[in-house]
């Protein structure tokens, strides 16, 4: 797995909570020089000792999985001190469960998936 070093993360906002974490928008400026936008789910310091191992083994599962265009790329871990990261692929339209329940059924787009958000409850 990359290793990515914090100093490289620029945090913008944050745009969510998940199970371990708080996720945020984040500049990466890469080795090469080129700058992407990326989400970074960063592990709660209250859930270092006890979540690490689950944080690891998440991170491992993701970047084994062979690239897909339906799911999210891990770029790398940062793993310094007490800051444990992943790096992901920025989805700007948001996470696919956002996605969906902000979605309203209509036949004639040509985006939508054609189902009522209602129905997924």
């Amino acid at each position: 797995m990359f290793n990515i070093k914090t100093v490289d993360l620029e945090l913008i906002k944050k745009l969510g909570e998940g199970s371990f974490g708080a996720v945020w928008l984040c500049r990466w400026q890469q080795k090469d020089g080129k700058t992407r936008f990326v989400a970074v789910k960063k592990l709660m310091s209250s859930m270092m000792n006890s979540h690490v191992n689950d944080f690891f083994r998440e991170a491992t599962l993701m970047t084994g999985i062979s690239p897909h265009k339906n799911i999210v790329k891990i770029h790398g871990l940062c793993q310094e001190q007490s800051n444990f990261s992943l790096v992901m692929e920025f989805l700007r339209l948001g996470s696919l469960d956002s996605y969906i329940e902000s979605r309203v059924y209509n036949p004639n787009s040509k985006d939508s998936y054609g189902w009522d958000k209602h129905d997924l409850h």
